[in-house]
């Protein structure tokens, strides 16, 4: 009993904590702050399809070996990233957050099915597919959006995802119950 209420315990501060969402304080601060670095384009930039590519490129296949070869020039150094899950300021924080979290799976990928820019905003619909190392042949798969904004150096420097977390918390075993609850 004791464990079970520790389990639940567990679990209401992870689905609160993820829902929740970023500190209002430092995205707000953020936005502000990338809002006046980054770069505006106009419609028809060559740019617009370079910047998208790299992106698509980077995250398409999510494996250490290709965010080894891609994250380093992908953001800047005092970049912003909010994917739901977690919250970094900094290049470093975040590539090492990508790394770490493909370490965790057996395989990963992002199909993204449409990329959109509109002055300094540029928008990615995906799919996430993600096979977890206990359990290879299963793949969950996960839709959301990513917005970013971009420097006149052509890097990341605010980067927030929207998606369901709790549709990612119902496949980890001791949290599923917990988030069918939620939902009704």
């Amino acid at each position: 009993m004791k464990n079970f209420l520790a389990s639940i315990t567990f679990c209401l501060l992870t689905l609160s904590c993820s829902s929740h969402g970023p500190d209002l304080k430092m995205l707000e601060s953020q936005l502000l702050w990338s809002q006046e670095q980054a770069t505006s384009f106009k419609p028809g930039d060559p740019e617009i399809k370079k910047l998208q590519e790299k992106v698509i490129k980077t995250f398409s296949e999510y494996s250490i070996a290709n965010l080894q070869k891609h994250l380093p020039k992908l953001y800047s150094e005092d970049a912003y990233l909010n994917d739901r899950l977690a919250e970094f300021k900094g290049r470093e924080s975040i590539n090492a957050y990508f790394y770490e979290a493909s370490d965790k799976i057996a395989r990963g990928e992002f199909i993204f099915q449409d990329a959109s820019q509109q002055g300094i905003e540029f928008y990615f619909a995906w799919i996430m597919k993600i096979s977890p190392k206990s359990s290879p042949d299963e793949t969950w798969s996960f839709h959301g959006m990513s917005r970013m904004r971009f420097n006149s150096e052509g890097k990341i420097i605010f980067h927030y995802d929207y998606w369901d977390v709790s549709e990612f918390m119902s496949h980890i075993s001791i949290a599923s119950p917990i988030v069918s609850l939620f939902k009704k």
